[in-house]
């Protein structure tokens, strides 16, 4: 709760929209590249699901260094420490934010399937099939949000 808390503080621009995460559980973010402040630390009571579309971007996650490029998907689970450095001026990506609630709704809904494994990366380089998948996810979502506005909304940051 200190973390939620200082998060609320916070001026990242992700933290800006925690009342409408709080408030849908589930929100899509278009980034590109706006919503980094580069150089400070960023703590994140969601789980934050990246794909990259173009681009490129220098960041930490919990003071690892990484450089993300098209068709990674990362995934950030939430209280970890996340930096971002600098991006590509062409840096694209769509961010999946999924409030507390809604995990632990996914939890309690699949208990055995629900698990993260932790290997020293959370960047997950993806094939063409698997890239175009989840962009189909990504729209399936977006749809649905248009469908039921009161749950889900996709925000361009």
């Amino acid at each position: 709760m200190a973390k939620l808390a200082s998060m609320k503080k916070s001026n990242h621009p992700l933290s800006s929209i925690e009342h409408q995460i709080e408030e849908r559980d589930l929100v899509i973010i278009e980034d590109r590249g706006n919503i980094s402040n580069w150089g400070q630390s960023f703590v994140s009571p969601n789980m934050i699901i990246v794909l990259v579309h173009q681009g490129w971007m220098r960041l930490d996650y919990d003071m690892q260094p990484m450089k993300i490029q098209p068709q990674d998907n990362l995934l950030f689970m939430p209280g970890h420490l996340i930096m971002t450095h600098e991006a590509s001026d062409d840096y694209r990506a769509s961010l999946l934010v999924i409030s507390p609630e809604f995990l632990a709704y996914i939890r309690q809904m699949h208990p055995n399937h629900y698990h993260a494994e932790y290997h020293g990366s959370m960047v997950f380089q993806l094939t063409d099939s698997q890239y175009q998948t989840i962009c189909a996810c990504y729209k399936l979502l977006h749809d649905i949000s248009l469908f039921f506005n009161e749950r889900f909304k996709r925000v361009d940051v």
